[in-house]
């Protein structure tokens, strides 16, 4: 089999939890499989990347530098716990070392002029990924498992010039991820690829937006034909509901893509929202796994037509340029040194070599996970002009538009003398503010009211498309609980059904969902 392993800056950490990766990739590289590693910057160091854009735009070049220190204190840290003493780990802090010098370089200019571009942006950020790849693979290296670092340029990942939320250019990316790691792959080599990051058709650094990494994964699985992408991180799959609102929560063994990209909004596990797409597309499966519990099987996400096929693990490998890929550990490219004997290191024991099966599960429930999105804020734009006045609703789109404010729900009478909108609660200020201006005043619009305390409640379930009663279930269940529903939302999909409750009874909501539909049995 062909794995893509994506890794998330949690499940990269520290240098203890890079080696425990590193530990993760040995065991299946051991098993037969050629695997393709994605890693994201590690921990908070985006964020800390982008805090030192802000101080660079201010021009206060003294935060820059302190930002600067922190991300260089803790890299050469990770450097140190990841590996032991020795050539390679000498070699990783070379390179670390160069890229701190660029990082700091880079930042102190732009700090000089304060002005910080969205190109110049992107290629601060980039420098969270190209630090952490080349140090988890010197730590696979270490382990006797032989690895090369790649950025995601390198690995002929292609997109247009959109910086920040770039899209790659997917027959150019297509070409290009074959011809830079289809022999790599075929030669048994572990290509450990920067997530998150590209480069335009000039060679610009261009970043895929936050989650990115998500999308470099199911793009080298997309390209590659890969039989499974899995994405790592601190939870051990998809789960009914937020653990820490319904202690019973469960994880899903398996759901389709519709359903998971629906959860995956909801925050269930945020990704980029193209990845599932492109997985999708492609007829690539998607598992997401726990880091901390490798020998767990996760969520496995999988084409609707496929439902019930045989499991990828059964597929017969394939080589990406035609070639059979080498099914037994030893039979590697010689220079290969033995694998280092077990220490207190994290990674260096092999881990099992099966993971556990999951549970029997129903194959299509009624509602398949009740997720909640909490700090947003409800906005009901009202008026009796508005009943039969063309162009109102776009009007209002178009004031909240101009605000970048994201429209998550959206829900209007067919009396048409209000309309109700769901945007993030950062938003709200801003976007009730614009609405005002623009909308008051006039012969359509008399009131706009914002309520900020409210949550978003979705049950989620492909079963619910053609089911009669879903919607008296539901409602019924959050009357029993004594929880007021503030708005109502439902696509012609059907796969879920979203209501906006008071932040304080969403709890209650979630947990009188899940136990009505059994998701926790």
């Amino acid at each position: 089999m062909l794995l893509i392993q994506k890794f998330g800056g949690t499940s990269v950490g520290d240098g203890d939890r890079i080696g425990a990766v590193a530990g993760i990739v040995k065991a299946t590289s051991l098993r037969g499989h050629r695997v393709a590693v994605v890693v994201s910057a590690t921990g908070d160091t985006t964020d800390h990347l982008l805090d030192a854009c802000r101080l660079a735009r201010r021009g206060d070049a003294a935060g820059v530098s302190s930002v600067v220190e922190a991300i260089s204190a803790a890299h050469r840290v990770a450097v140190a716990r990841a590996m032991r003493p020795g050539a390679v780990q000498e070699s990783a802090i070379e390179v670390v070392e160069a890229l701190l010098r660029d990082l700091a370089r880079i930042l102190g200019g732009l700090a000089a002029i304060g002005e910080v571009t969205p190109r110049s942006q992107d290629a601060v950020v980039a420098f969270g990924e190209r630090l952490s790849a080349p140090i988890l693979a010197a730590a696979l290296n270490d382990r006797g498992c032989k690895a090369r670092p790649f950025t995601g340029a390198e690995a002929g990942i292609c997109t247009d010039s959109t910086f920040g939320e770039a899209r790659p250019l997917m027959d150019v990316t297509r070409h290009q991820v074959r011809l830079a790691l289809g022999a790599v792959l075929d030669g048994g080599l572990v290509p450990v690829v920067t997530g998150f990051i590209a480069a335009d058709s000039h060679g610009v650094t261009t970043t895929l937006g936050r989650s990115g990494s998500d999308y470099t994964a199911t793009l080298l699985g997309a390209c590659l034909s890969a039989d499974e992408v899995e994405i790592y991180s601190d939870v051990d799959g998809l789960m009914t509901a937020d653990p820490r609102i319904v202690p019973d929560a469960r994880v899903i063994p398996e759901l389709g893509f519709a359903e998971a990209e629906e959860m995956a909004f909801f925050g269930a596990k945020m990704m980029h929202p193209m990845a599932l797409e492109t997985a999708n597309e492609a007829g690539v499966v998607v598992r997401i796994r726990g880091t901390f519990k490798p020998e767990f099987a996760g969520t496995r996400i999988v084409p609707n037509a496929a439902r019930g096929r045989v499991p990828a693990s059964t597929m017969q490998e394939r080589s990406i340029v035609g070639q059979e890929a080498p099914r037994d550990p030893q039979s590697r490219a010689d220079g290969d040194r033995p694998v280092p004997a077990p220490t207190d290191r994290p990674g260096f024991a092999a881990a099992s070599a099966t993971p556990l099966l999951p549970p029997s599960f129903d194959p299509q429930p009624v509602v398949r996970a009740v997720s909640l999105i909490r700090n947003v804020g409800l906005i009901t734009v009202s008026g009796a002009g508005m009943a039969g006045l063309p162009g109102t609703a776009a009007r209002v789109f178009d004031v909240l538009g101009k605000q970048r404010a994201n429209v998550l729900m959206v829900s209007q009478g067919s009396s048409e003398v209000n309309i109700s909108i769901v945007i993030p609660a950062a938003s709200v200020p801003g976007a009730v503010n614009a609405l005002e201006l623009a909308l008051l005043g006039g012969e359509a619009v008399h009131d706009i009211q914002c309520e900020e305390e409210v949550s978003v409640v979705a049950a989620v379930g492909a079963g619910m498309r053609g089911t009669t009663g879903v919607a008296a279930r539901i409602f019924g269940a959050v009357a029993e609980a004594g929880v007021n529903v503030r708005m109502i939302a439902q696509g012609s999909s059907e796969l879920n059904v979203s209501f906006v409750v008071s932040s304080a009874q969403a709890p209650a909501a979630v947990k009188a969902l899940h136990a009505a539909f059994g998701l926790g049995d």
